[in-house]
């Protein structure tokens, strides 16, 4: 065998370990599925094992782990309802279940304070407004009224 086919062959054997190693590296279709799994719900709806824990956890293929996402619940086991802003001026922080509350629509000074204000569930389980050091000095010292004065809905 001469050294010109012997090149030959060692070229065409890099060329086929090279193409079979590329081929190798193709991703197949349930590869890419997993890939765009991101959450829980995209996890067991793709057909990966769920375990039987609390919260419940799912596990691809590929080894990621997804944790379902439980909302907080009350002593009693009912969900905990997130805080809104309500009333005519956004002046109300209340349950989330309790809707859209009216109040009596008359603009106040203060109302003002609670446009940067956080609505939220508080140390004692009700929702209201977080007394920051902004929010009490603001109530305190409310900006004047006619910079805050907002048309009333039609």
């Amino acid at each position: 065998m001469s050294s010109q086919s012997t090149v030959r062959l060692l070229i065409l054997a890099a060329f086929l370990a090279i193409a079979a190693w590329a081929l190798l590296r193709i991703p197949t279709a349930q590869e890419r599925a997993q890939a765009k799994i991101g959450s829980f719900e995209d996890c067991v709806a793709a057909g990966n094992a769920v375990m039987e824990s609390y919260p419940a956890q799912c596990r691809t293929s590929d080894g990621r782990l997804f944790v379902q996402q439980v909302p907080p619940q009350q002593p009693d086991g009912t969900a905990v309802q997130k805080c809104i802003t309500a009333g005519c001026s956004k002046e109300l922080c209340v349950e989330e279940s309790a809707g859209d509350q009216v109040s009596i629509c008359i603009y106040k000074a203060e109302y003002a304070c609670y446009k940067n204000a956080t609505c939220e569930r508080q140390q004692n389980g009700q929702c209201g407004w977080t007394q920051t050091e902004a929010l009490q000095s603001c109530l305190k010292n409310p900006p004047p009224l006619d910079q805050n004065a907002e048309p009333l809905p039609q």
